[in-house]
This record gives C-alpha cells, structure tokens and sequence, in this order.
C-alpha cells in the first residue's frame, strides 16, 4: 500500500494472517522522497507455483501539479524470493528522463536475465515492436533488445519481415526464430447491434461511407495527416466519406489540432475517451471500412481486429501487419493519391469484407493459440528447429 511519510511517500507490505484483525510490521519495497514524484498503482502477488517468490509491481508518476497528460513515468517490477521479507527491482526502463536512471535500469536487467538463465530458465521472447514507438533514449532501447535476443533461446514473431525490420537496429538471427501468427479477437468484443441501426446511432445516412479508426490517439498513429487527407478529399467529393476515429486522447500539439479540426469538419469525428468492450462491436458495425494509418509499426492489434470483426482495412505500408491483407481483404497504400482513388472507387469493398471474413476464419483465436501451445512444446521437448517444423511456412494460420 502507498503510504504517506513525513518527505516522502513509501510502498510498504503488510501481511495479515487472521483476516485483518491484526498485521505485521511494515516492510519497505520502495520509496519515493521527490516532491513532484508519486508512485502509484502499486500491486503485490504472491506466486502461485514458486513457494516463497513474491511480485510487486507499480508507476512511478514525474510532474504532479503540471498538465494531467504530462504526469508519466515509468514502471518498476521488484521481486522477493523468501517471502515478502526484502524486494530487489529487477524491471527494465520504458520511457525514463534521465539517463543515468535508465542506464543502470538497463544494466540490472541484464543482471537479472543473466540470473535466469543461470537457474536454467529457458528464455522466450514475442517481439512486438522492433523499438517503442515513443522511445526516449533509442539507443538503451537498442541495448535491451540485444541483450535479450543475445539471450533468448526463442524468439516468437508474428510478421515474417520482422528479420528485416529489425536490421537497422540490431540482428534477429533466423535460427532463433518461430513465427505464429497474431490471433484474432472473435468472442471478445460483443456485436450486439444491426448495421442500420449502429448507424442511426451515430447519425450516418444508409450509403455515407464510414471510415473508423479505433485506438488510441498517438502522434505516431498519422490520424493528423490522415485527418488533412480526408478534408482535401471531401473538399473534391463532398458527403462520399465520413472519418471516425474513437480511442483516449493525450494533449500534445497534434492532437489538439486533430480534436480542433474536428469540432468545425462535417466529415471528421473523434470521441477522445477509452472505448468500452461493449462501444467497439457497435463501432464496427457502423463502419464500412477501418483504416489504420500508422507510420511506423511492425505488428498491428487493429488491423487484427478490423479482420476479426469481418471488415475490409485501408492500411498505409507502414503500419505493420499488412502482409494479412495480401489475399485482398484490404488495400496497403503508399501516399495520399492511392489513399483516395480507394476512397473514391468503393467497388473492392465486397470482395475485400469476403476476404476478411475469411482472414478471420484463418486467424481464430482457438486454432492460433492450438498452434502456440503445439510450437511452445515442441520448443521445450526438442528445440527451436522443431518448433519452426510445427509452426510452418504460414506462421500457423488455418488453412
């Protein structure tokens, strides 16, 4: 629990044996003595398989008293191995501001993996990303994902140009790698209302053509540069396409311009908030088409579910996860010109949504998990060699 200390604000750990009527003394996991530094949304959990292994996790939270969206920081992972008495951190750094901090971060890390592997831990790593998209010091983010592929016996991709991509910034040997596929969303997000009334929901007509882009709100996303594209295209073909992007918003510059063109647009929506599981079927089924404009991303979760929920993607080249629209159930685009002639010439979208559909069907959570369980046993009996067998060509996808 966060308590408050004279100067300073503490994470301390109680234990209490008899339902609470009494508790242990105090022991210390972490403190905190900046004035404008919080730590929050502190966590501790015992393991359930390792006697005597306890977890504690929280933020620690810079610029209280400033701009909401400024007070970040970031997350810290400590672990006990005899029972709650002491806690070590062991996490490595995501978006620190100082870089000593971050380098000593990186350095205890590596200890850590070091440690794990020492005790015969087998390392599996799913990569992502190549680097965050949000990356303060690129080069320590370099540093980490060296040391873990230097380390890991396996490395789980999703992307089949993940080897490449990851090139400019560090090597990702082939003979490491196993590739299963992003599972799909199907049975997770609800789709409890028809298309029409979806739409009288949201105030569309029957024919307006309605573009969704689900997620949050991040200046590497493009949804300023595709919000231009959509008004210069309107502007030409008024009434042909409608932008709605749904997701929490953050406060820089950008997407106050974003939520600013949006207030006077006709053609352009946001609703700058977290969008409930409930809200994202109802999304989908108001849209024609999701668009995913992302300038630099290997894979892509909403892409993903965009097939998942049977809709044909626009997706620029770069937003990751492109090489699942390859059988037409979307349209990659380079520049703005091949973005609107997709805008204005709509007659792919029913051979695109067919192709999603069947997209989805290969993407199945069930049959995608099915093969990870298979690859990860394979993995642990006879090595990655057999497991690269077990996954295939294809990255495990239903056939």
């Amino acid at each position: 629990m966060p308590v408050q200390q004279r100067a300073s604000i503490d994470i301390e750990k109680y234990v209490s044996i008899d339902g609470g009527a009494t508790w242990s003394d105090p022991v210390a996991v972490a403190a905190e003595a900046t004035p404008d530094v919080a730590l929050d949304k502190c966590t501790i959990t015992a393991d359930p398989v390792r006697p005597g292994q306890v977890y504690a996790v929280w933020d620690r939270l810079a610029g209280l008293g400033g701009p909401l969206a400024q007070q970040t920081g970031p997350a810290f992972l400590a672990r006990s191995t005899d029972g709650g008495a002491t806690f070590t951190e062991i996490n490595a750094p995501h978006g620190s501001s100082e870089r000593e901090e971050a380098q000593k971060r990186v350095a205890a890390f590596e200890r850590q993996l070091d440690s794990v592997q020492a005790a015969g831990t087998k390392l599996v790593w799913t990569m992502h990303n190549v680097l965050p998209h949000e990356s303060v010091f690129e080069d320590l983010e370099v540093r980490i994902r060296e040391s873990i592929v230097g380390r890991a016996d396996m490395v789980h991709i999703m992307n089949p140009d993940s080897i490449e991509m990851a090139g400019p910034y560090f090597d990702l040997p082939a003979s490491k790698v196993v590739r299963v596929e992003h599972p799909g969303y199907q049975g997770y997000y609800p789709q409890w209302m028809s298309r029409a009334a979806a739409r009288q929901h949201f105030g569309f007509t029957p024919g307006e053509q309605v573009l969704l882009v689900l997620g949050a709100i991040k200046p590497y996303k493009g949804l300023l540069e595709l919000a231009h594209t959509i008004d210069e295209f309107t502007r030409e073909h008024p009434r042909k396409a409608t932008l709605l992007i749904a997701g929490s918003a953050g406060e820089d510059a950008g997407t106050r311009e974003l939520l600013d063109i949006a207030d006077i647009h006709p053609a352009i929506h946001v609703l700058p908030e977290r969008m409930l599981s409930e809200d994202v079927g109802l999304l989908f089924a108001a849209a024609d088409v999701a668009v995913v404009p992302y300038k630099a991303s290997l894979n892509s979760g909403a892409l993903v579910l965009a097939l998942s929920m049977g809709k044909p993607v626009l997706a620029r080249s770069t937003a990751g996860s492109t090489h699942l629209l390859q059988g037409g159930a979307g349209i990659v685009y380079d520049d703005d010109h091949r973005l609107m002639h997709a805008l204005l010439d709509t007659g792919w979208h029913a051979s695109a949504s067919a192709a999603a559909a069947d997209m989805a069907r290969r993407l199945r959570p069930q049959h995608v998990s099915d093969v990870f369980g298979r690859v990860s046993r394979a993995f642990v009996d006879h090595g990655v060699l057999a497991a690269q067998a077990v996954a295939g060509p294809d990255g495990g996808l239903d056939a």
